[in-house]
């Protein structure tokens, strides 16, 4: 055999394997990809701030207070798609539900001493209970990286942004006698931009398994007029929610 006749030989299976493997790559990187909808568990670790605002040159004192609240209970859900251009890398759009909640009981004793010679004395025993909430719905885009591929399972990260809606109230309830006060609050709602980044286990081509974190940029505020001298407060949350979370691919 000639070397030219070699050569063409050559360069015509060459051509034959490389096309099959585009080929078999772009079916794997088509399996991995589809509509998918999930569900995640965990916690989150809010951070409020409260910043009273003088609406006169005669107030003069104004006291800041920041807050840590933790753990809330954390549950979401989610429904999108991903697509994936080869099989260790791709992108996904989704749509997304968070909700956390915090309670808490108290008891004050409040112990007056009687007057006189009788020695007597009353005793009042106070219990409240508060409970904070937080709801959060945006639209989030992320690019996925599977950096370790096996036959029938892959372990990958991603990183994203989420673009959306975020509202964190508490309300408290203090029984007095009969009758209970509730009390409601807004600690900060409005626009959120967190950050999505965590770490995933894919098997097959159904199931991808994870650990998230949602990191916040930016603070959801509100402004409550307090009605002392017309003294404006506002209140700003961040939430941070740490989750383990299951995704099904159709």
């Amino acid at each position: 055999m000639s070397a030219r006749k070699f050569g063409v030989r050559f360069l015509g299976v060459s051509a034959v394997l490389l096309a099959s493997l585009q080929a078999e790559g772009i079916d794997k990187s088509m399996d991995k990809s589809g509509a998918f909808i999930g569900a995640e568990v965990g916690y989150a670790a809010g951070f409020t701030r409260e910043d009273p605002i003088p609406t006169n040159q005669q107030q003069q004192t104004t006291t800041q207070a920041q807050n840590i609240t933790y753990p809330y209970a954390a549950l979401g859900l989610k429904a999108g798609y991903g697509y994936y251009f080869v099989p260790s890398f791709g992108v996904r759009a989704y749509a997304s539900y968070h909700y956390g909640v915090n309670g808490s009981n108290g008891t004050s004793t409040e112990i007056e001493q009687g007057g006189g010679g009788s020695g007597g004395g009353t005793t009042t025993i106070t219990t409240n209970s508060a409970m904070q909430s937080i709801h959060q719905v945006s639209a989030n885009v992320e690019v996925v990286w599977d950096f370790v591929q096996l036959s029938q399972a892959s372990i990958g990260v991603y990183a994203g942004l989420g673009a959306g809606y975020g509202s964190h109230t508490a309300k408290t309830t203090n029984p007095e006698g009969a009758q209970a006060t509730i009390t409601e609050a807004n600690l900060g709602s409005g626009f959120i931009l967190p950050v999505n980044i965590g770490l995933e286990v894919g098997i097959g081509k159904h199931h991808r398994a994870g650990l998230n974190f949602r990191i916040p940029t930016i603070a959801a505020s509100f402004k409550d007029n307090m009605g002392l001298n017309a003294t404006y407060t506002e209140f700003s949350s961040r939430n941070l929610i740490t989750s383990v979370g299951y995704s099904y691919v159709f």
